[in-house]
């Protein structure tokens, strides 16, 4: 094709917008089509171009070289976050996006906002107030359920214009607006809906949501001299990247991989240590197992506890309970419980667990298991050396449920026999 051909593109934002852009010319470069695009459609955000590729059934396709485009296509914008300008980072460069964080910290607030769809109730009954209300001006009265649902999945301000804008028939007479009590309604349901993300936990809305007082004198301060987020705010206080360092050097996910190993071997191994009761270690597999026949849904717990006993490893230095918290340790899990004395050093109910790093405090959790997780990432992350007396534990771990240097040639004698009873 001549640089002077006309470009007739179909321009994809996303799932519901599309822009129609006819350029009198090719441009000379994809970073030329993408100024292009940025300055003809006021994009304010950093993309790249995918598009529809006729020789492969047109299924998208990256866009590298500009004669490859048609001159009539169809291509999709696709923004560009912070791992993905950070693509070319080396050893020494940590990407700080975390997989666990909310997609909310990767889009702008919408210049205009799309009503969501609500239940087949709510959809229809506002079908057939919109009908009524063209016809003879006539507002619709909701039930306190079908008002509950659309407080449900909508947002404040611009959403409730845009939700009067949609459906007139729920204009409130009298209203300056006509949204006003839409607006305050909304307000009070996002209150209550940030309430829910704090006690989930989200640290974006967690760390303003302290409440002491003289009824609960522990409680963690209302903070309130902390700068608050504003609406476009992006990541103002995100979740920690736990487990980013070890997915850049393994290409895993940590969590899913470990607890999708682990549970598939549970059965295997219980069943190992029930054949395994003598010894030395016998007397405290006995323990083990029934606190598990009291407790069956932890077995997770039991056939993590049960590792070192079966490998016949000191756990002791490693896994250690108390009732008041205390810091002792090079590598250690303190997990902070009403019964100092568990089976196996590894409790089934926990307050809280510290984990221990060079004699320091570095995290701490509520699950016992997720703590052991955050400790193994940290270890293998850091390059740090496993703990001499359970070595062959987190060996277990890295090359039998992890498969991580599965191509080693020899692994110790015990590692090996279990290894092959799994199998």
């Amino acid at each position: 094709m001549e640089a002077t051909d006309v470009l007739k593109l179909r321009v994809v934002l996303d799932d519901i917008n599309a822009e129609r852009l006819i350029l009198p010319s090719r441009p000379e470069s994809v970073n030329a089509l993408i100024y292009e695009v940025k300055t003809k459609l006021n994009l304010s955000y950093d993309f790249r171009l995918q598009f529809q590729d006729p020789e492969f059934d047109n299924a998208l396709c990256n866009l590298v070289n500009i004669e490859d485009l048609p001159s009539r296509a169809t291509v999709k914008v696709v923004r560009l976050i912070q791992s993905d300008l950070s693509s070319t980072s080396t050893d020494d460069t940590i990407i700080l996006s975390d997989n666990t964080d909310s997609p909310e910290h990767a889009c702008r607030w919408p210049e205009t906002f799309v009503v969501p769809t609500f239940s087949y109730e709510v959809e229809y009954a506002l079908r057939e107030g919109n009908c009524t209300f063209v016809k003879e001006g006539k507002t619709l009265r909701l039930s306190r359920d079908q008002k509950h649902n659309i407080l449900d999945v909508m947002a404040t301000g611009k959403a409730a214009k845009a939700l009067v804008s949609k459906h007139p028939c729920l204009k409130e007479n009298g209203s300056e607006t006509g949204f006003e009590g839409w607006k305050n309604s909304l307000h009070f349901k996002m209150g209550n809906y940030r309430t829910k993300l704090s006690r989930a936990g989200i640290k974006d809305v967690a760390v303003n949501a302290g409440k002491r007082s003289r009824t609960n004198p522990e409680g963690a301060s209302s903070r309130a001299n902390i700068k608050r987020p504003k609406r476009g705010e992006v990541s103002f206080l995100p979740n920690y990247p736990v487990y980013s360092e070890f997915n850049r050097i393994a290409n895993q996910n940590l969590p899913y991989s470990f607890f999708a190993a682990i549970d598939k071997c549970t059965p295997q191994l219980l069943k190992l240590y029930k054949k395994r009761r003598t010894g030395n270690f016998g007397e405290k597999m006995e323990q083990l197992l029934m606190g598990y026949e009291e407790q069956v849904k932890l077995s997770r717990i039991a056939a993590l506890a049960g590792l070192p006993l079966y490998l016949k490893e000191d756990f002791s230095e490693i896994f250690k309970t108390c009732k008041v918290f205390f810091q002792e340790g090079a590598v250690a899990l303190v997990a902070e419980v009403d019964k100092e004395e568990v089976p196996a050093g590894v409790p089934f109910e926990t307050h809280h667990v510290s984990i221990i790093l060079e004699d320091q405090v570095v995290m701490s959790h509520k699950s016992w298991p997720d703590s052991l997780v955050i400790l193994f990432g940290l270890i293998y992350a850091l390059n740090l050396s496993y703990p001499e007396k359970l070595s062959g534990f987190f060996e277990f771990i890295q090359v039998v449920l992890l498969k991580l240097d599965d191509g080693r040639k020899q692994l110790k004698p015990k590692l090996q026999a279990l290894r092959n009873e799994l199998e």
